[in-house]
């Protein structure tokens, strides 16, 4: 394809996103109206099928095509399950073969397929993460943990005046899966400071006018559940308050809310640059299958899906 045909692909990419925290799948007090419209709008599948319900190999096998037991990612990386610690570069990953078909390609968030060690298990480690395979951006190692100890989010922190900082819930023992809401504005959040890079990436890559592909990854919904202030912890008369506390409002001046609802949010920025020209959302997940499929608008370039084999 020519460069004027070749689309803009933005690829927002959640985390442990169980159904109960999807409003265009199932009714929840966890508030995700942008993926509710890009399902709408576009495509919704109920029927996939993920190779491995773990982060490391699902996210191995979108990167290479292959199953876990032959790209050798079994296990998170540095699990003693895992044959491969590093994705190592080569040409059949899906950046290099972007990358050959004319694409400008993008990461931000969470990667998990490399450690940025040059040790492991105390053997000789070659590190391998996000710009070693072809991609411009962040390039955070290892799980993260929701991305709150990076450098670069503290420094963004600090240039903005910002504070993390989540004020205990109660007077109970702090549980295993934090959660709490925190102190300061949505513009504290980690998912916050990935839209902003990911709309920088946007912005600059269309200025080049070649194609460009973002994969946008989040840490959440998985815990641990921050919200910011002002979303309510509990909903009344529900058993499970965890789930409640994912609750996730869509702010009207089209600022970035935290959790998986941010990026779609956001993904109107996209859809500007690209009138006129061939635009691909999606929305995908790296756990939790579904039934049954769902079409919206026939013809349209939205897709909604459950994590499995999709490119």
């Amino acid at each position: 394809m020519s460069e004027t045909t070749q689309p803009f692909i933005l690829f927002p990419f959640t985390d442990q996103h169980q159904l109960a925290a999807v409003g265009c799948y199932v009714e929840t007090p966890c508030q995700t109206p942008n993926i509710n419209t890009l399902a709408q709008e576009g495509i919704r599948f109920e029927t996939a099928y993920r190779v491995y319900p773990v982060c490391s190999p699902a996210r191995a096998t979108i990167m290479t095509g292959l199953y876990p037991h032959t790209h050798g990612v079994c296990s998170n990386v540095r699990s003693l399950g895992s044959s491969v610690h590093e994705l190592a570069d080569r040409p059949e990953l899906l950046s290099r073969r972007l990358e050959a078909a004319g694409y400008q390609c993008g990461y931000s968030g969470k990667s998990h397929l490399g450690t940025g060690s040059g040790v492991a298990f105390g053997g000789h480690n070659t590190p391998s993460l996000p710009r070693d395979v072809g991609f411009h951006g962040q390039n955070f190692s290892g799980h993260g943990g929701g991305g709150f100890g990076y450098p670069e989010y503290r420094a963004y922190l600090t240039e903005h005046g910002l504070e993390h900082t989540v004020p205990r819930v109660d007077d109970r023992p702090i549980p295993v899966t934090r959660y709490g809401a925190l102190a300061g504005p949505v513009e504290s959040t980690v998912p916050y400071l990935q839209a902003d890079h990911t709309i920088r990436l946007i912005d600059g890559f269309a200025a080049s006018g070649k194609p460009f592909f973002i994969w946008h990854n989040f840490w959440g919904p998985r815990g641990p559940y921050y919200s910011h202030k002002g979303v309510p912890r509990h909903v009344p008369g529900r058993r499970n308050t965890r789930v409640a506390q994912l609750s996730l409002p869509c702010s009207g001046d089209q600022r970035p809310s935290p959790g998986q609802d941010l990026s779609t949010g956001r993904t109107a920025h996209a859809e500007r640059l690209g009138r006129g020209h061939p635009t691909l959302l999606g929305v995908h997940n790296v756990d939790r299958p579904t039934s049954r499929p769902h079409h919206g608008t026939p013809g349209c370039d939205r897709i909604v899906g459950q994590h499995g084999h999709h490119l």
